[in-house]
């Protein structure tokens, strides 16, 4: 049968062609990119593998947070939480080896949800009275009777720096730095340069002291060093300093840590306070005879009262981030600076405050 010129022409390859292209033209643009995107692969969707843990972290700290501000459980829990922070390394490399396996990383960020649970409930059970009670009165829970390491066993014991050991004083540097506990600085008469009577847990921390002297000069260290396993325990320490020698000029440098102190000072001679505060509470009592030429102080999340005479009058220079400084009934936030002008002042006290979360109270007694 004969072909008609007419289908030898379709059958052309080069006809063929530009008939398409003028097709493509004419056909609408979006059209013709439904149809190119059809015929391409859809790329899957990447599983991000470290999404699990870190938001059973975040949540996990976020309730603990909340807690916190609520009062069920103090903030002082935080001072022994951060020696957890070497989970984190394990954390990150059990995720390497699992690599992206969406089973396998639901079920460990379960898992890391309830091992972080699980340490912050055993440093709560241990440590927190206030947590303690909570439970036992809403839940019906003892948690003292069931917790996993019991009261612990206390050592108490003296420490007495002499002034007939040490001759020619002029001056003093005393350093202490105190974990979790309770303490008192006062400065009772006594011709020792300092007392100390301390009580603590052997089994959880080892106190150490240093003594040096040069030209004059008598440097005193102290130092609650608190080994590993001390954040599972149940125990409060007890230290108390007594400054004697009220008359050597006394430079004073405090870090607390999460404990709770008490510093009452009438007479000894202090010519610089520096306060460093983590988590812990702190009440500074100072008569007429022992107001420092300076003040710095620190406040990470704790809380700082300073009580002073009527008499003396303020320089004051601040940082205020999150937390709050009041100052005889005024409250300050953000930075700056300011001088009182008080009738009868007999004395300017320079003070330097850097807060973070945490607060300082400044009041006359």
């Amino acid at each position: 049968m004969a072909t008609s010129r007419k289908d030898k022409a379709n059958d052309n390859p080069e006809i063929i062609k530009e008939k398409e292209k003028v097709e493509a033209k004419e056909r609408p643009q979006d059209l013709q990119k439904s149809e190119t995107s059809e015929n391409k692969p859809q790329k899957e969707q990447e599983f991000d593998h470290h999404g699990f843990s870190c938001a059973f972290i975040l949540i996990g700290a976020g309730v603990l947070l909340l807690l916190n501000t609520t009062g069920v459980i103090s903030w002082d829990l935080w001072s022994n939480i951060w020696q957890l922070w070497p989970l984190v390394f394990v954390i990150w490399g059990i995720e390497m080896i699992i690599g992206k396996n969406r089973v396998l990383n639901c079920l460990f960020g379960c898992f890391t949800a309830f091992i972080f649970l699980f340490f912050v409930g055993l440093v709560a059970a241990a440590t927190d009275d206030s947590f303690k009670n909570w439970v036992d009165n809403n839940i019906g829970i003892n948690l003292s009777e069931i917790s996993l390491i019991k009261k612990a066993e206390y050592t108490e014991e003296e420490f007495t720096i002499k002034d007939s050991d040490y001759e020619g004083i002029e001056s003093r540097a005393v350093a202490l730095d105190l974990g979790a506990g309770k303490y008192t600085l006062t400065d009772e008469n006594s011709l020792n340069f300092l007392e100390a009577g301390l009580k603590y847990a052997e089994k959880f921390e080892n106190p150490e002291w240093s003594v040096e002297e040069n030209k004059g000069n008598l440097s005193i260290g102290f130092e609650t060093r608190q080994k590993w396993i001390a954040f599972l325990a149940n125990y409060e320490n007890e230290y108390n300093f007594n400054f004697g020698r009220s008359d050597i000029l006394t430079d004073l440098d405090v870090n607390l840590g999460a404990g709770e102190g008490e510093m009452d000072f009438e007479r000894l001679d202090i010519d610089k306070l520096d306060l460093d505060i983590g988590a812990g509470e702190i009440t500074i009592d100072l008569g007429s005879g022992a107001i420092p030429n300076e003040i710095n102080i620190d406040i990470g999340a704790g809380e700082a009262t300073l009580v002073l005479p009527e008499d003396v009058e303020l320089d004051v220079e601040y940082d205020i981030g999150a937390g709050q400084m009041e100052i005889d009934g005024k409250k300050y936030s953000g930075d700056g600076q300011f001088t009182q002008d008080l009738e009868n002042a007999f004395e300017t006290l320079k003070i330097k405050v850097n807060v973070g979360a945490g607060q300082l109270l400044v009041k006359r007694g």
